[in-house]
């Protein structure tokens, strides 16, 4: 099992024990802080490329702490006080990530926290799946983008957005979200119109 909470309260109500012991802790909500996410252990896997930032976010307590298999990362920093912030811990042959942060859009607007959002993903879902996952995007069509005029920048960013180049069938149907349940496969048209159909089944 991979579990990765964000911004989830640890339960702490008697029905959710497990949660509560598959998440590590439990929680009490205070109140909307601006505080800095200090890293306790820089060099795991989830913060790999991610500096440590500051935001404006709902602060938590935490207690109930269940400190088996857990490795703290990080922890809020507000005056004196360091709360525990982020943790991982394995369960059984499943891994467990979790952060209190990730609840106010100034939060998911940080480029730090989106790429330690990311590299928890990947962490969770182990490391032959990471493997996989990193031969695919290694062999993959790569984007082809360029600035173009025309291309309409309504929220007036200091980059516009780019205009992408057209994927061939390969390059589309790697890009393709394909349900758990489902294939893709790539059926040819008639020859002389040139076209291609892609389906699922």
């Amino acid at each position: 099992m991979d579990f990765c909470p964000s911004t989830a309260r640890p339960p702490v109500l008697e029905p959710n024990q497990s949660l509560r012991r598959w998440s590590a802790g439990a929680s009490s909500l205070t109140k909307t802080v601006f505080s800095r996410r200090t890293f306790v252990k820089p060099d795991h896997p989830i913060l790999v490329g991610v500096k440590e930032f500051e935001s404006s976010d709902e602060t938590y307590v935490h207690d109930l702490i269940n400190d088996e298999g857990r490795t703290l990362v990080a922890e809020r920093v507000d005056g004196d006080h360091r709360e525990p912030w982020t943790w991982v811990r394995e369960e059984g042959k499943g891994r467990v990530f979790y952060t209190a942060s990730g609840h106010d859009e100034g939060t998911w607007n940080k480029t730090d926290f989106i790429t330690m959002i990311r590299n928890a993903i990947v962490w969770t879902a182990g490391d032959k799946v990471k493997s996989q996952w990193e031969a695919f995007l290694a062999q993959r069509e790569p984007e082809n983008r360029r600035k173009d005029g025309n291309v309409a920048n309504y929220e007036k960013r200091p980059e516009p957005i780019t205009f992408q180049q057209p994927f061939s069938v390969k390059g589309s149907m790697e890009r393709t979200q394909v349900p758990a349940d489902m294939h893709l496969e790539c059926s040819p048209g008639n020859r002389h119109i040139q076209t291609y159909c892609i389906c699922m089944g």
